[in-house]
């Protein structure tokens, strides 16, 4: 996870609008992977919005249903779920469980009931209820519902009216969790898309969002559940590690097309229910595309691709999915980054951005801007990023204590 003081160092080294380079899927990656493989992500509100692992952050209370938090869009997973999207529609939901309880009786569900986001978000909120009642102490219970909680401490936050039922503010209640959790999810990112999936500006693909909630429960408890339910999975509410997207919804609004935000990260902001490889949500006045307000309607307009001008300032031009906006010649260029061994320079302090992806190593951009050796078992770290077990947990490399026994 992304240490909060790491965060604050960064915020200050970035300009305002250049915020938007540390975004969800969509938006140019200046500030690159500095939450590295689990972090949070910086939400134009001010959060830092966290995963079930226990990053957490707080929106500003200027956000609506309709406004931010992670971005998320594309084509579902594949090798998780065979059906086809004719065979899911042709699924009945009341068939019955198979002896081996493999649990087809969950994914019909998703797949007969209409095939809408709250039947998938009902469903999936069971199924983590459940492990979390199997698997989880109740320091484990906290950390999963810690991002909630700590974007519940704004009163003006969706979250706030639950306050008093997440724990560890309230135990956790199996009879009770499922209908909290769900309400939850719908509260944030999810109940923004479904009301896109509505509105036809954005599809919900049920056959990949079956294979998000058949991973969940074939999850064991540590390890696997951890890496089903928390950061960079589909059903965290955190935006979406960079240059990934939450399978199961697809935006296909092209150049022309109105289009408005969605309440899930700097991506789910400025390209909205646009399609992210050609096109951005255009909010403005005067024919100028300008910072949106989260809540306001604009018209896709054609992204820039690799080699086209882009700019944050101003005229806003935003760059397709993929692609980064270099501020020194102002054009797109492609986001992947080089691998890079221990000892080699990763970080450039005088352009504030990362030269390379560092490999069974850890890049030190506080530090000495290097790759440096992960951290053994006990050692002192800021982030998982840097240990050995990919868990550091109080300031200490460890393997995650995560959901391990109940």
């Amino acid at each position: 996870m992304c240490d909060p003081m790491k965060l604050t160092r960064l915020l200050l080294l970035l300009p305002l609008l250049a915020l938007a380079a540390c975004s969800g899927d969509e938006t140019p990656q200046t500030c690159g992977a500095r939450c590295g493989g689990g972090g949070s992500l910086v939400d134009t509100g001010g959060d830092a919005t966290g995963s079930g692992s226990g990053d957490a952050g707080s929106d500003s209370g200027a956000d609506t249903d309709e406004d931010t938090l992670a971005d998320s869009a594309g084509s579902a997973d594949t090798g998780e779920v065979t059906d086809t999207s004719e065979d899911t529609i042709a699924d009945t939901a009341n068939d019955t469980a198979d002896s081996d309880g493999s649990g087809d009786v969950e994914i019909d569900a998703i797949e007969g009931s209409g095939q809408t986001v709250e039947a998938f978000v009902t469903l999936t909120a069971a199924t983590i209820c459940g492990k979390l009642t199997a698997c989880c102490d109740g320091a484990s219970v906290n950390r999963f519902f810690a991002p909630f909680l700590a974007a519940a401490g704004d009163p003006a936050d969706l979250y706030a009216a639950y306050t008093a039922s997440i724990p560890p503010n309230a135990p956790l209640d199996a009879a009770t969790c499922p209908a909290l959790l769900r309400d939850l999810y719908l509260a944030g990112p999810f109940g923004s898309w479904a009301a896109k999936v509505a509105a036809g500006e954005a599809t919900f693909a049920s056959y990949a969002a079956a294979g998000c909630q058949q991973r969940i429960e074939a999850a064991a408890c540590g390890a696997e559940l951890e890496a089903a339910i928390s950061y960079g999975s589909c059903v965290d509410i955190a935006a979406p590690e960079p240059g990934t997207q939450r399978p199961m919804f697809v935006r296909t609004q092209g150049p022309g097309a109105t289009c408005s935000s969605i309440r899930d990260g700097f991506g789910g902001l400025y390209y909205g229910t646009c399609d992210p490889t050609v096109s951005f949500c255009c909010q403005g006045t005067g024919g100028r595309c300008s910072l949106p307000t989260g809540t306001g309607t604009g018209v896709c307009v054609a992204a820039a691709q690799e080699g086209e001008a882009c700019s944050y300032f101003g005229d806003i031009t935003l760059c397709a999915t993929g692609l980064d906006c270099d501020f020194d010649s102002n054009s797109c260029v492609s986001s992947a980054l080089p691998e890079l061994g221990r000892g080699d320079t990763c970080f450039d302090a005088g352009t504030n951005d990362f030269v390379g992806a560092c490999v069974d190593s850890w890049c030190d951009f506080f530090g000495t801007d290097r790759c440096e050796s992960l951290v053994a078992d006990g050692g002192a770290c800021f982030a998982g990023e840097e240990c050995e077990t990919g868990s550091c947990e109080g300031g200490v490399c460890a393997v995650s204590s995560f959901c391990v026994a109940p």
